[in-house]
């Protein structure tokens, strides 16, 4: 993983070290862990030239980041995109792209369905609505997985668990 130091060409200014580091490659897909190692190593705050962005991979950074909604706010989006300034490419979430105080009211509302025990009692459902789910799309012979299964499915098992009727 090639790296130079360097001051970021982002407004912020901040003095880190540039990588050619690519989350989304195929091996870092297949094996993420030796490759967030390195990253660790490269120091708390790492450029990823590739995509414009800063990447952190410490747990004391990470931790700090996700307690600071005033510096670091998730409405933005939480991926590459930044949903302030382009048109998101998918639905923001009613939970992990939102910032307090609404997150917090989000959160609370569904923490119950989410809990262990909630789940636990909804599993043989969730196995049976995969199954029949997987069925189907094996029946059209094709597949776009965001819609056919990456949407459709949290939809369809959690809408079910809180009583919101399937739209047809």
């Amino acid at each position: 993983m090639p790296m130079t130091t360097a001051i970021s060409p982002e407004p912020s200014r901040v003095t880190a070290p540039i990588s050619d580091f690519d989350p989304y490659a195929e091996d870092v897909l297949n094996n993420p862990y030796p490759h967030y190692e390195v990253l660790r190593e490269l120091g708390p705050i790492v450029y990823l030239q590739r995509y414009g962005a800063y990447a952190i991979a410490r747990h004391e950074e990470i931790d700090a980041v996700l307690r600071d909604h005033v510096t670091y706010c998730s409405s933005a989006g939480v991926g590459l995109a930044n949903f302030h300034t382009e048109d998101p490419w998918r639905k923001p979430s009613l939970i992990l792209e939102a910032d307090p105080p609404m997150h917090g009211r989000t959160r609370k509302v569904v923490a119950g369905l989410l809990a262990p025990a909630s789940i636990n009692k909804l599993r043989a459902t969730f196995e049976r609505e995969a199954e029949l789910l997987v069925d189907r799309v094996l029946d059209m012979g094709h597949l776009d997985a965001m819609p056919e299964l990456c949407a459709a499915y949290p939809l369809k098992v959690f809408g079910d668990a809180v009583g919101v009727p399937a739209q047809n």
